[in-house]
């Protein structure tokens, strides 16, 4: 593909998307009317009808975005309804990549607490500002994010089905305390205020209630009644295309119900505000059930008083004893659950009010009563806080840390990028670049024969793959490879963490900005540039020899049974090894450590690496190394 293909299959991404974006009444950028983006449509279609090999290319990287696109609604971080468009293609809003530049020159000191709030990647609304029409760049954008989001939720379903989380634990003991405190003013108020309700008619027993009794009694009831209907429902397979992420809550609703305790807001409520929003079978029934549970937990509330604890809010929890101590709480995705209820204009309400006040024993007819059913409104309505976790204050500090830092400043940006220059000059230029990948490749070997030998026998097999992918290209790689690559043992060292722009990288500049004999000093230049880059490219594949030598020898072994006693820890910290149990990410993790992850520096650690100790990781990679 040449740069004037990748100019027609742009155009032609980019409209299509913009002819769905015309059938969602959305606005359109670039001041395009829908005239325009149907003319020139036309136009393209006219020209690619010969070009086969571009309406492939078009049917692979759709292919490609439905493929991501699925992955991303199993794995809970869209719904089907975001995943419509067949065409999408990234808007890259330009307006707000300015904004984030200008926010960057602006003194930390004035800058607002958090990052500037990114446009809803997955959710679009339209717009008629301008848009990045690289693909490369507005492509590359939506699949980082994407694949960021996988292994953000995976990595997060770890964590939250792990024995760290404690939350279920510190829930189940809030509830079971204002149960206790509910049932001891129940079993008060019915001998204060007791009175015969009936006999059972099987056992001659006397039944008695009181005033309070009655009341938790109905909410029980209309409670019971709601799930009922929901739980028949689940179980007919009347609720269709429930989204992974209700899974769960679906489980809870399908047991029996202990109405004597409360139910879990954070588990069930987003999964009921979902039957309403969507029109499901169940949606009244989800409806009652939602009203009867928020108004027994405010009754529950006014009951108990001060010792009544919210068991929602996860900070209140942690405070008043229910978290082991040195906890804290995580919300995977801040904000407060939102959902759609029915409201009747205050108006409407008091003539109806008035009507039953003045005429004492009368009664709405059926007439006024669809009149005022006629008044009914939606409206948005904000309930309990999101699913939020409850872990080691250490492992809370790092999920906090997975974020997309702020855009450097314009100073960083100015030492940042001569220094990565100068330090790429001085290790990989023609007269140098041997030295170093024998000076690299002793000192991971050195790391090697001093903590797992065995791992040199795997070495033949490790160049040959990597050659295969990496060099010669074309070939599939094996399932170990993918591993690697997937658990960041391949890609961790220091060639492959300088990665440059991606416009700047040779498999791609040549689209953006061809060099021709009418441009003699760029063509010059782009051929030293490829001989550079042909010496970056053997330092990554050189590079990965030991590393993956290691990942296969670590993998082998632990998958074979064989105990850490006997394999050895390396380079690893002994109680992050144990910590680990699937044996694939234990594997990762030792050969990462064994020859020195790049991609973990410290965070002070990658401010000197690019200001002012250009090889400051390997130092700090080495030291922490041969401590342990």
């Amino acid at each position: 593909m040449g740069q004037n293909d990748l100019d027609l299959f742009t155009r032609k991404l980019v409209l299509e998307d913009l002819r769905y974006e015309i059938g969602e009444e959305h606005e359109l950028p670039f001041g395009l009317t829908p005239e325009d983006v149907s003319r020139e449509l036309a136009k393209l279609d006219r020209i690619l009808v010969t070009r086969e090999d571009l309406l492939a290319k078009l049917r692979q990287r759709k292919l490609v975005a439905r493929t991501m696109a699925n992955r991303l609604v199993e794995a809970g971080i869209l719904h089907k309804e975001q995943i419509k468009n067949p065409a999408y293609y990234r808007h890259q809003v330009l307006d707000y990549a300015r904004a984030v530049v200008a926010e960057a020159k602006r003194p930390r000191s004035e800058r607002p607490g958090g990052p500037i709030s990114s446009p809803k990647w997955a959710r679009r609304l339209g717009s008629s500002k301008d848009i990045n029409a690289n693909y490369l760049e507005a492509e590359y954008e939506w699949l980082y994010k994407a694949l960021t989001g996988l292994a953000e939720a995976k990595l997060l379903d770890t964590v939250k089905t792990s024995e760290h989380n404690t939350r279920d634990q510190a829930v189940n003991d809030a509830r079971l305390h204002n149960a206790s405190g509910v049932r001891a003013r129940l079993a008060k108020d019915l001998k204060d205020n007791g009175f015969f309700v009936r006999e059972d008619k099987e056992t001659g027993e006397q039944i008695f209630s009181s005033p309070l009794n009655d009341e938790w009694k109905s909410f029980r009831q209309r409670i019971a009644i709601g799930l009922s209907k929901i739980r028949k429902a689940l179980e007919a397979g009347q609720i269709e295309n429930i989204p992974r992420q209700f899974r769960n809550a679906e489980q809870v609703l399908l047991e029996p119900e202990d109405a004597e305790t409360e139910f879990d807001e954070g588990s069930i409520f987003p999964f009921l505000a979902w039957m309403m929003d969507t029109d499901q079978a169940t949606a009244d029934s989800a409806a009652m059930v939602f009203k009867s549970i928020s108004n027994r937990k405010q009754w529950t509330k006014d009951l108990l008083g001060k010792d009544y604890v919210e068991t929602t809010n996860m900070e209140t929890l942690i405070k008043r004893g229910f978290a082991p101590e040195g906890s804290k709480a995580f919300q995977p995705e801040t904000g407060r659950m939102l959902f759609v209820s029915k409201s009747l204009p205050e108006h409407v309400m008091d003539r109806m009010l008035a009507k039953l006040e003045q005429v004492p024993g009368s009664s709405i007819s059926k007439e006024e009563f669809q009149e005022a059913m006629r008044s009914v409104r939606p409206m948005l309505a904000v309930g309990g806080p999101k699913y939020q976790m409850i872990l080691p204050a250490e492992i809370v500090d790092t999920l906090n840390s997975i974020r997309d830092p702020q855009v450097e400043s314009l100073i960083l940006t100015a030492i940042k990028w001569p220094n990565r220059q100068w330090k790429r000059w001085v290790l990989i230029n023609p007269r140098r670049v041997l030295k170093y990948n024998i000076n690299n490749f002793s000192g991971d070997l050195d790391a090697v024969f001093a903590g797992n030998p065995r791992a040199l026998k795997k070495l033949p097999q490790a160049v040959r793959e990597l050659y295969q992918v990496m060099i010669k290209g074309g070939t599939t790689p094996t399932d170990r490879f993918r591993e690697a690559t997937e658990y960041g043992v391949i890609g961790s060292g220091w060639a492959f963490q300088e990665l440059p722009d991606i416009n700047a990288l040779s498999q791609f500049e040549r689209l953006i900005d061809p060099q021709t004999i009418k441009r003699p000093v760029r063509l010059a230049a782009s051929k030293m540039t490829a001989i550079w880059r042909g010496l970056q490219r053997y330092t990554w594949f050189r590079e990965n020899w030991l590393r993956y030598a290691a990942y296969l020898d670590y993998v082998e072994r632990l998958e074979a049974g064989e105990s850490m006693s006997s394999i050895g820890y390396g380079a690893a910290k002994r109680e992050m090894v144990d910590g680990i149990r699937d044996p694939k990410m234990k594997a990762a993790y030792l050969s990462r450590e064994l020859i020195g992850d790049y991609g973990a520096i410290s965070a002070i650690g990658q401010e000197i690496r690019v200001t002012t100790h250009p090889f400051y990781s390997w130092m700090e990679i080495n030291t922490k190394r041969y401590w342990r």
